[in-house]
């Protein structure tokens, strides 16, 4: 047996010093180890031929390694060795043992029968560490050496300083110098690109095929490249993974592929392109199948992206509950149930049932992706869609059969089908992309559960979010909500993603926006739990991808036929991205990237500008300095005395922020309907001086503020607490750090009056009751009727929310709430979803006049929309010019646009209150049912345009009541129309006319309007001119 694959110590020795071994330290090895008499000198000598020969490793590994170290190499293969085809060969059980070498380095050797075991123990070290992987083709070995050098934390790296941990190296040779010069420069291009970069170069050397690409995944994708490549034909001999660390502190890596040989054209193209898929989605479990051989590529990709598809909007369509529904009266128990079908699909479909159903049958992933790629391939010429309905017909069936008793697995294959028939356009073939996208028509959603018309929406997969986009309309605008997830909570907000973007775009911001052309939309980002850190990653995941759909491309097939329009605002977590966005799209020549989102800083922020009671514009923006404040753009004081600023507008102000302004015009209308004057009424308020709307509030209200709940405290005072020191504070929410009500002054509040920090801590009120947890009273204050005998005392009789949770006053605690404020006669929903509609229904029936949120909190959309927006339009590369540069275009535009707010407040409001009086409908309900009035018009509306448009002067009076009138100066209304007349507009203007007449229309017959809809429907042209009579 001693003969067999015996290698003569003389060659071993010539081995050696070609590998960069010192012989000596190889001899002295061989020897110690022979004398510790567990194996013979022959064993030992056919391990180092195994490691210097048949492992394929570099030579710089030899060159580092101890005596010690190849010791226990040697020592680990001579004991793993066994006898295949009369040649000594290492046994698959090498796998088991973990080489521990110099610094803490690892090895792992692993042979083709126990690879994947090996990797699925590697793969949570593999990410993160520095890597090395060598595959010896001939001997069908694997060699994994992790490397234990960490990078440095962001804190610690000096200007100038790598971030990769090779500059940090504690074990074996320094990294090559050119080798770091490749990796820095790399690294560059990649931070440098919005779409993932893949370098293609040639190492002479080796005459092998080098490919770097970042490689940011959660777990190893070792095992999908090699399986990617075997399918093609290309070895990969070996791979490195180079760790630092990335912007958001987060350990990232570079990788780089050795493929064997030169490739050819076609392969590399292949490898390439396989790769940009790869690097634009997250891996699962299905990963499995596709590693074995089950499935093929593009199909592993599809499978994922259907995985992920079915379980954001799979549906069963029961015909009892679809009877349910019918037979439930009130909108809340509609509501309910609604919500108790969505928890149930949830439910019965989750992540891991769907998974496994695919698993399960992968053949059928085959059948239903040959479908999808006979129709969104655009290397396809003739495409048949006869053949693909009835392609998806046979599909149908054989899922029927395969799963006769396993309903939930055939509802899962059977939904796949959606992602054919109600795609309208997908980035799937796109070779370079982030992410990827779909883009559905609203039937994709369950009828049932979402019962608001949704237009489109947009699904987003990418290697670090997944995300959604749902607009009521073709021209819809909506913020970015990007959510802030937990490994404890990902699974909840996932599941959830798809109904709270219907809350919040189609149903909620569509009835916000009555005034402007646009309907409602939101887009919802859910990051991986892996990237909590990576907003601005997410981020551009989700909108690269419906960039890439809105763009045209030769690689996108698209069934929707017209050019569409995007539009983005700021949300929760997003605001700082706007500029980032708009700045990429203009890079991948979007034509309209300065549309594409608000809250840039270019454009008016709705919290910063304010009016005086003369009607001059006053701004407040943050400096490194302090607060900057100017009046209508001459005076200008930088200061962090707010002291100074107060001296300047303190008792001068009409109304602070386009928000504030709409919620002030509600409530000024009704305080004269009830004849109360603003100076003799007492506020309370939720969200305080530290937030936009909080801080707003108290610069305008004119009467007694008496109560301030906001994150810091409960602040109240039957007396009146000072306006100064609070609107002193509310000044300084533009100084960094901010401060909330914690910084009013004590000895400010009366003796009747109390803070109670938001703090685990004991106080005492001012009748000597002691209250035990600061945390606890905050929580609960609205509730707690023990307090009414302070809140009597302070008599208040309006209250405008700005700041809190959902629903904070909802159907459990509405009954305590009147009991505590027994004095309230006015409500105005500054805040979003403060109280839900159980809670307005009982607030109602005590009297209580309350604007609900989509009336009265709509100042900031309108600003949004007609100086933002449309003035994108209009200026196009002038927009910069006239109203960045130009201070006194721009308060022209502020000055106009708080107008226009005001306005449009003033006479939604009288509107409602008229109806209120007529119908004795409560008002909420009234806001509701008149907005769905307007979109029932406006819909009627768009039958007519064509006739409309024939009536040019029609058109320009509609334009003239739309657009502010310091753009109709600057560029004139013939102007106007001819931009908003260009065919890439004229959706846009569209929505401008029938919105601008439908709400017109609206404010000014409400109180008769079946009667006006019945002239509108007869004489049309007639009926709309008197509208817009001068």
């Amino acid at each position: 047996m001693e003969e067999i694959n015996n290698l003569q110590t003389s060659s071993i020795v010539k081995k050696a010093k070609d590998c960069g071994l010192d012989p000596s330290i190889l001899y002295e090895s061989v020897i110690e180890l022979t004398k510790e008499g567990l194996l013979t000198a022959s064993c030992i000598n056919t391990a180092a031929g195994i490691l210097l020969s048949d492992l394929e490793l570099p030579q710089y590994f030899f060159k580092w390694i101890s005596k010690d170290s190849l010791k226990k190499v040697l020592k680990v293969i001579a004991t793993n060795l066994q006898v295949k085809d009369n040649t000594y060969v290492l046994r698959s059980e090498v796998s088991e043992v973990q080489l521990s070498m110099e610094e803490g380095v690892q090895v792992r050797i692993a042979t083709a029968e126990n690879r994947e075991r090996m990797e699925n123990v590697l793969s949570p070290v593999m990410s993160g560490h520095r890597i090395e992987y060598y595959y010896s083709k001939t001997h069908n070995y694997y060699t994994y050496i992790i490397k234990p050098e960490r990078c440095k934390d962001i804190k610690e790296i000096k200007p100038g300083e790598s971030r990769f941990s090779f500059n940090t190296v504690i074990s074996g040779l320094p990294t090559p110098k050119t080798t770091k010069q490749r990796y820095e420069k790399f690294l560059k291009m990649s931070e440098d690109s919005v779409i993932p970069i893949i370098s293609v170069s040639k190492s002479e050397s080796t005459n092998e095929t080098r490919i770097m690409f970042k490689e940011d995944f959660s777990k190893s994708i070792l095992p999908i490249i090699r399986r990617m490549l075997e399918e093609i034909d290309v070895t990969l001999n070996r791979a490195y993974w180079e760790t630092y660390r990335g912007k958001t502190n987060r350990i990232e890596s570079i990788c780089s592929l050795y493929l064997d040989g030169t490739l050819s054209k076609e392969k590399l193209q292949s490898v390439i392109k396989r790769l940009h898929f790869i690097v634009a989605i997250q891996p699962t479990d299905i990963d499995e199948i596709y590693i074995h051989g089950q499935i093929s590529f593009y199909q592993y990709i599809f499978a994922t992206i259907a995985a992920g598809f079915v379980h954001t909007f799979i549906y069963k369509n029961q015909i009892t509950d679809t009877r349910i529904m019918e037979n439930l009266e009130s909108k809340q128990l509609k509501d309910g149930f609604a919500k108790r079908i969505f928890e149930s699909n949830k439910a019965e479909y989750s992540r891991s049932i769907i998974n496994s159903a695919i698993k399960q049958k992968p053949e059928l992933i085959n059948e239903i992706f040959s479908v999808f790629d006979k129709k969104f391939n655009p290397s396809y010429k003739n495409r048949n869609l006869k053949t693909i309905d009835s392609d998806i017909e046979n599909y149908k069936k054989h899922v029927q059969i395969e799963f006769a008793e396993d309903k939930t697995s055939a509802d899962v294959f059977l939904f796949m089908t959606k992602l054919i028939t109600s795609t309208l356009k997908t980035n799937f073939y796109k070779v370079k992309k982030r992410s990827f996208t779909f883009r559905f028509s609203g039937d994709i959603l369950d009828p049932l559960v979402f019962e608001q018309k949704v237009h489109s929406i947009f699904f987003v997969m990418g290697l670090y979010a997944i995300g959604s986009h749902m607009r009521a309309a073709e021209i819809a605008r909506g913020g970015l909500r990007l959510i802030r997830v937990t490994k404890t909570n990902y699974e909840t907000e996932l599941d959830y993603m798809p109904l709270l973007n219907y809350a919040l775009g189609p149903v909620a911001q569509r009835l916000k926006h009555k005034d402007i052309a646009e309907s409602g939309a939101k887009g919802v980002i859910v990051p991986y739990p892996e990237y909590p850190a990576d907003s601005l990653n997410a981020v551009l995941d989700f909108a690269d991808g419906i960039l890439d759909l809105v763009l045209t491309s030769k690689e996108i097939i698209s069934f929707y036929r017209k050019p569409e329009m995007i539009f983005f605002g700021p949300d929760e977590g997003t605001g700082h991205f706007m500029d980032i966005i708009s700045e990429h799209a203009k890079k991948r020549g979007y034509k309209y990237w300065r549309t594409i989102t608000t809250g840039k800083s270019t454009g008016i922020p709705h919290d910063a500008y304010g009016l005086t009671t003369e009607k001059k514009v006053f701004g407040l923006f943050p400096e490194k300095t302090g607060t900057r404040f100017y009046l209508d753009g001459k005076k200008t004081v930088i200061t962090k005395n707010m002291e100074e600023i107060y001296r300047e507008i303190g008792n001068n102000i009409y109304s602070s922020g386009m928000t504030t302004t709409g919620v002030m015009a509600c409530l000024r209308t009704v305080l004269k309907h009830l004849g109360m004057k603003e100076e003799n009424t007492s506020l309370m308020m939720s969200g305080g001086p530290d937030g936009d709307l909080g801080a707003n509030q108290i610069q305008s209200y004119k009467g007694k503020i008496k109560l301030i709940i906001d994150s810091g405290s409960v602040l109240f005072d039957p007396c009146g607490l000072d306006k100064k020191e609070l609107m002193k504070i509310a000044f300084a929410r533009y100084t960094s750090p901010r401060i909330n009500s914690l910084a009013y002054p004590e000895k400010k509040i009366s003796k009747q009056g109390f803070r109670i920090a938001r703090i685990k801590q004991a106080f005492i009120l001012p009748d000597n009751t002691k209250v035990e947890d600061g945390s606890y009273f905050h929580k609960n204050f609205f509730s707690d009727v023990s307090l009414r005998k302070f809140i009597r005392e302070a008599n208040i009789d309006v209250f405008v929310p700005c700041g809190g949770l959902k629903d904070t006053i909802n159907a459990d605690n509405v009954a305590q709430f009147l009991e505590l404020f027994k004095e309230l006669k006015v409500i105005i929903e500054g805040a979003n979803v403060f109280f839900d509609d159980t809670a307005r229904d009982f607030i109602a029936g005590k009297g209580i006049l309350q604007i609900r949120d989509s009336s009265a909190n709509k100042g900031g959309v309108i600003s949004s929309s007609i100086a933002e927006v449309l003035p994108g339009f209009l200026l196009g590369n002038r927009y910069e010019q006239i109203l960045v540069e130009n201070q006194k275009q721009r308060i022209s535009l502020v000055k106009s646009v708080f107008g226009i707010i005001e306005t449009n407040a003033i006479r939604e409001t009288e509107m409602l209150l008229s109806l209120n009086k007529k119908t004795e409908k409560h008002l909420h309900n009234l806001s509701m049912e008149t907005s769905e009035m307007l979109f029932s018009l406006q819909e009627q509306l768009y039958g007519i345009l064509g006739l409309l448009k024939k009536r040019k002067n029609i058109i320009l009076r509609i334009l003239y009541s739309y657009v502010p009138d310091v753009l109709i100066k600057i560029i004139g209304i013939e102007k106007i129309f001819k931009i908003l007349n260009n065919p890439d507009l004229k959706s846009y203007l569209d929505a401008i006319i029938t919105k601008k007449i439908a709400q017109t229309a609206l404010y000014r017959h409400a109180d008769d309007w079946e009667n006006f809809n019945t002239k509108i429907k007869q004489k049309p042209i007639e009926i709309i001119e008197s509208l817009f009579i001068a």
